[in-house]
């Protein structure tokens, strides 16, 4: 009996030893999976901040010289006496 129980305990710790090192190649294929997954994440991230700080750094500059550029038509046409109509609304005077 002494030695079928020593088989038994032989045989549960060899079945713990095998869990156990299963355990760890699971972790590092989920750790592997992670990696593969969160560097591609990432540089998409950064691509599209640099494409928005980018576009910000080319259309906020234009959009204010659009703005000064009206500014001055106006002021230039108002300059040399081509403004606007001055009625109102529904042909009033």
């Amino acid at each position: 009996m002494t030695d079928d129980s020593k088989e038994q305990e032989d045989t549960e710790s060899v079945e713990a030893a095998e869990i156990e090192e299963s355990e760890p190649q699971e972790d590092k294929s989920g750790i592997t999976r992670t990696v593969l997954l969160t560097v591609p994440l990432f540089f998409k991230f950064v691509i599209v901040l640099v494409i928005k700080f980018v576009t910000d750094l080319i259309v906020f500059p234009l959009l204010f010289l659009y703005r000064l550029a009206g500014i001055g038509k106006r002021r230039f046409y108002k300059l040399i006496g081509k403004g606007p109509s001055t009625t109102k609304a529904n042909g009033e005077t």
